[in-house]
């Protein structure tokens, strides 16, 4: 049977071999060289560079990928990564909408390579003020996560003059991912974060009110269209008062 154009796969092979083959002739490299580099055949790279490579295993696609100085992790793209970091972005916008009407000035320095990592900076020079605000979808590992925003923030603070207040939050999507992740973890989260988002959603948006000292978490609604400051029916501190029983009667 003849391999379905129109499938995602397919579809998927068609843009990263077209990527591949911009990034070959970036370099001006023919096929032969690269298929000598990535030890295949130089068939093998016009099939891929023509959009036939949906059987063509992983490990070939990721030599080729090298040869031709591309990045496979970033060019490889599917649906459900692009919808992920288009509900980040959405988190981001919805944080700086709100700073605007706070007082702050808000600028968002997006890293393509992790989401997680991109973040918008919030300033109030007249209160001495700085916020750093990340946004977290399809969580991976939530301690770590944890752990790169207090060291941003350290960071943030050597890079600042004695006198200013320098605070961190997450916007968390809440999908139902999201809820699973944060909840499963339970313990750290909850003595990391302020785990409800009143007092840092009232910040964003209210110029006379300060930052608070703790790390602040704020959610979305489930259409990701407006920040919230709880999701009710995630109770961490519930989960670890339970945990903490379970551990000392064993």
């Amino acid at each position: 049977m003849a391999p379905n154009p129109a499938s995602p796969s397919n579809a998927l092979a068609a843009r990263l071999g077209a990527r591949l083959r911009r990034a070959r002739f970036a370099l001006r490299k023919t096929q032969r060289e690269v298929a000598a580099e990535a030890g295949v055949s130089q068939s093998t790279i016009s099939r891929v560079e023509l959009g036939h490579g949906g059987l063509v295993p992983l490990g070939t696609w990721e030599r080729i990928a090298a040869a031709d100085g591309v990045d496979l992790s970033v060019a490889f793209r599917t649906p459900a990564r692009e919808r992920s970091d288009e509900l980040v972005m959405r988190c981001h916008r919805m944080v700086a909408d709100l700073a605007g009407r706070g007082g702050w000035a808000a600028w968002t320095i997006a890293m393509p390579d992790d989401p997680a990592l991109t973040e918008t900076i919030l300033e109030r020079p007249e209160r001495r003020e700085v916020a750093i605000v990340r946004a977290w979808d399809v969580l991976g590992d939530v301690e770590a996560g944890i752990a790169a925003l207090r060291e941003r923030l350290d960071g943030e603070r050597i890079a600042r003059d004695d006198g200013w207040v320098i605070g961190g939050a997450v916007v968390v999507a809440a999908t139902g991912a999201n809820r699973r992740r944060l909840t499963e973890t339970g313990a750290p989260v909850a003595r990391a974060f302020s785990l409800r988002g009143d007092d840092w959603l009232a910040a964003l948006g209210k110029s006379r009110v300060p930052i608070p000292d703790a790390l602040g978490m704020i959610w979305t609604d489930e259409r990701i269209e407006r920040l919230r400051p709880l999701i009710p029916y995630v109770d961490f501190r519930r989960r670890v008062r339970g945990q903490d029983r379970r551990r000392r009667a064993s």
